[in-house]
Order: C-alpha cells, then structure tokens, then sequence
C-alpha cells in the first residue's frame, strides 16, 4: 500500500474511532440526562424518540433514534459542529466543521461530564435556595405588615 493510501486509511481510522466514542458518550448521557424533545413513529412503524442536553459544557448535543441513531453537535452559539448517523450500514457522517478546532473541547467535556453535570447542579440548587430564602423573607415581611396593621402601627 503507498504512503497516500496508508494515510487515508490512518484518517478513517481515527475518523470512526471518534464517531464511535462520541456516540457512546451521547448515546448514553444524553439518554440519561437530556430531555425528551420529541416522540413519534418514523419510517417502517418505528418509533422515534429525539432527546436534547443542551448548553453542556459549552456544548448542546441532539440524539434521535430512528432505524439507527442520529446524533447532532452544536456549539453555545448554536453552530452546528458535527451530525452522523449510525444504522446497520455504519456511520454516515452528515456535517463535520473542519472550520475551528473543537474536537480537544469536545473530548475534555466527555471526560469530565461527572464534573460538569455536578456544577450545574449546584448552581440550580443555589439558585433555588436563593428562591427559597427570598420566599421566606417575603412571609417574614407579610406576617409583620398584618401584625403591624392590627397593632395600628
């Protein structure tokens, strides 16, 4: 085999090597922690389903099931970053942005999902204890103002 032919056989190679972790990563995270964004039949009588996390890590990744999985990759600017398909045939990449160097950005949010998914959640969970104090400061504040006004104060 020449050199040529060697390097593209190398570039396919490191191609589907990323396809298929990509697709382990979002075929299984975002079914566990992305949301059902639609459900319906598809070709043949299959059922669909189409799941979305979004804003992960810089990050919004798309999953639908249909005859094989359809996966999506978009950045926090809503740019599309990559789509295949993976059905009984292989993959089928769709889109590819060869613009910028997303890929190490990509692959340290895969690594560090844990990380990433407890920050947002300590966020969410500071954000309601802030609801939560400012609801009990305001039921503070009624049941003086009612007091007040039966003191005539």
């Amino acid at each position: 085999m020449n050199k040529e032919a060697e390097a593209r056989k190398q570039k396919i190679e490191e191609r589907k090597k990323f396809l298929k972790l990509v697709m382990v990563f979002v075929g299984s995270f975002v079914l566990e922690k992305g949301k059902v964004t639609d459900k319906g039949t598809g070709g043949y009588g299959c059922s669909t389903v189409k799941r979305r996390l979004s804003n992960f890590g810089g990050f919004s990744f798309i999953w639908e099931s249909n005859l094989g999985d359809y996966i999506e990759i978009l950045d926090k600017k809503g740019k599309q970053l990559l789509s295949f398909r993976n059905n009984s045939e292989g993959f089928e990449v769709t889109f590819f942005n060869c613009d910028y160097i997303w890929q190490p950005s990509l692959i340290k949010v895969m690594k560090h999902k844990d990380e990433i998914f407890a920050e947002i959640n300590a966020a969410k969970e500071r954000e309601q204890q802030a609801l939560r104090d400012k609801t009990a400061e305001e039921k503070i504040l009624a049941d003086l103002d009612e007091e007040a006004k039966r003191l005539k104060i």
